[in-house]
C-alpha cells in the first residue's frame, strides 16, 4: 500500500468510521471485526483493485449459494505473540483454540483454492497463503479433550499413572466406608460423607469424641465442634495418591510442553497465516454488506471520471432501517438516490440549491463511497457506476465549511 494517506480530518467528518463499525457486524470472528474496525482506504489503485476483486469474488460465491467455512476462527495472536512473559506452556484451553483456529484454515484452504479457477482467481491466491497445520492439529486434538484436559491416551505414561490414581481412589474409598460404619464411631461422626482436607481424605468427628478415633487433626470447623481428622488407616494410601497425582501433574505438564513446541516452532507461518484469515474475514465481512446493502462493484477508470448512478448514503440506509425496524434490504424510498456525473466531458461539477440538506447529503454521498471503493468495498450503487481512485478526498462539512 503507498505511504500516502487519505485526510484524517476527512475520514471523520465524512463518518467513516461509522461505515467501519457496520463492517465489523458482518465478520465472522474477532480477526474480522479488528481488521474491519482498523480499515484504512488507500490511494494505491493496484490495492484498492485487488480489494475490490476479492471482494467480487466472495461476493459471486455468496450469491451461488454456498457456504464458507468460517467457523473456528479465534485470535491466537495474542497467545503466541505474548508467550513466556507469565507462562511456560500453553494451557489446554488455549491449545484448543489454536488447535481450531488452525482446523479452520485448513478448511478455509481447501475451499478456497478449490473454487473455480476462472471466477476466483484472487480468492485461489489468498487460499494459497494460509498454511497446511494437520499435523499440528491432530498432535493437539488427540492429546487435548474437549473438556480442556489432557486425555489419558496423550501417553503410555499418563495413561498408567491414571489407572492407578483409579485404583488408590477405590482403595481409600472403601477403606473410609470401613472407618465410618465401625460401631464405636457412630456416635462420634458429625456425619459419614467422603471430606477433603489439604487435599487428604478426613472423617468429620464430634469434638467431644475425639479420642475415638486414632489420626491426625487435619482441620476443624469455625466453631470447633467438629474436627476433621485424617485416619492412621489412610495415610499409607494417601501418600501414595500424593505421589501418583504428583506423577501426573508432571508427566501433564511435559504433554503440554511438547504440544507448546511444536506451536512455537511454527509459529512465524502460524502468524503468517492468522494475518491472511484476518483479510479473509474482512473480505467475508465486505461481501456480506453488499449482499445486504444491495451493493455493486463499479468499473474502476484511471482518467478520473466518476459516474454515480442511483448513489444511496449507506449510514442513511442504516439509520432508515432501525427507524422502520426492518433490514436495508426491505427499505423502498426512504432513502432518494442521487445520481453524479464529473469527468469526459467536463471537470467541475457545481451543486447548487436552497439550504434544506440536498447538497450536503450529496457531497458526503459521493465523498464517502468514494473512501469505502478505496478500502476495497462495494458501494450502494446501480450497476454501471465508474469511479477512479482518488490521489485524496478532502471535505469541510459542518460550521467550518
Amino acid at each position: 500500500m503507498a505511504s500516502k494517506r487519505i485526510d484524517p480530518h476527512t475520514l471523520g467528518v465524512l463518518e467513516f468510521s461509522g461505515i467501519r463499525d457496520i463492517l465489523a457486524t458482518f465478520a465472522a470472528s474477532d480477526l474480522g471485526r479488528d481488521a474491519a474496525l482498523a480499515l484504512y482506504p488507500s490511494v494505491d489503485r493496484r490495492w484498492a483493485k485487488t480489494r475490490v476483486a476479492e471482494t467480487s469474488e466472495l461476493r459471486a460465491v455468496l450469491d451461488r449459494g454456498e457456504r464458507v467455512p468460517m467457523a473456528g476462527l479465534k485470535d491466537i495472536r495474542p497467545a503466541i505473540k505474548g508467550f513466556g512473559k507469565k507462562q511456560t506452556v500453553f494451557e489446554p484451553a488455549q491449545l484448543l483454540e489454536i488447535g481450531d483456529t488452525l482446523a479452520a484454515c485448513a478448511r478455509l484452504r481447501i475451499f478456497l483454492t478449490n473454487l473455480e479457477p476462472g471466477q476466483s482467481v484472487h480468492l485461489a491466491a489468498m487460499g494459497r497463503k494460509l498454511g497446511d497445520f494437520r499435523a499440528i492439529v491432530e498432535e493437539i486434538h488427540r492429546c487435548i479433550g474437549g473438556d480442556e484436559r489432557v486425555c489419558d491416551k496423550a501417553s503410555e505414561k499418563l495413561r498408567d499413572i491414571r489407572r492407578q490414581i483409579g485404583i488408590l481412589s477405590e482403595r481409600i474409598h472403601r477403606e473410609f466406608a470401613n472407618i465410618i460404619s465401625a460401631p464405636h464411631l457412630r456416635a462420634a461422626l458429625e456425619n459419614d460423607k467422603f471430606l477433603m482436607r489439604h487435599g487428604r481424605p478426613v472423617v468429620a468427628i464430634k469434638a467431644n469424641y475425639r479420642q475415638s478415633l486414632r489420626g491426625t487433626v487435619l482441620d476443624r470447623s469455625n466453631t470447633g465442634a467438629t474436627l476433621y481428622v485424617e485416619p492412621d488407616a489412610l495415610v499409607e494410601l494417601s501418600n501414595e495418591m500424593e505421589d501418583a497425582l504428583f506423577e501426573e501433574r508432571k508427566e501433564v505438564g511435559r504433554i503440554l510442553w511438547q504440544l507448546t513446541k511444536i506451536v512455537l516452532d511454527e509459529q512465524e507461518r502460524i502468524l503468517d497465516s492468522v494475518k491472511m484469515l484476518a483479510l479473509v474475514d474482512l473480505t467475508y465481512a465486505k461481501s456480506r454488506l453488499s449482499v445486504a446493502y444491495a451493493m455493486t462493484a463499479p468499473e474502476i477508470r484511471s482518467d478520473g471520471a466518476l459516474h454515480l448512478r442511483q448513489a444511496r448514503h449507506p449510514l442513511l440506509m442504516e439509520w432508515a432501517s432501525r427507524q422502520k425496524g426492518c433490514h436495508v434490504d426491505q427499505l423502498t424510498d426512504e432513502v432518494v438516490p442521487i445520481d453524479a456525473r464529473l469527468g469526459d466531458d467536463f471537470d467541475l461539477l457545481l451543486v447548487t440549491g436552497p439550504n434544506t440538506g440536498g447538497k450536503t447529503v450529496a457531497l458526503r454521498t459521493a465523498g464517502l463511497l468514494a473512501l469505502m471503493f478505496q478500502s476495497g468495498m462495494h458501494v450502494p450503487v446501480a450497476p454501471g457506476s465508474i469511479m477512479p481512485i482518488f490521489r485524496d478526498v478532502l471535505a469541510d462539512i459542518g460550521d467550518e465549511q
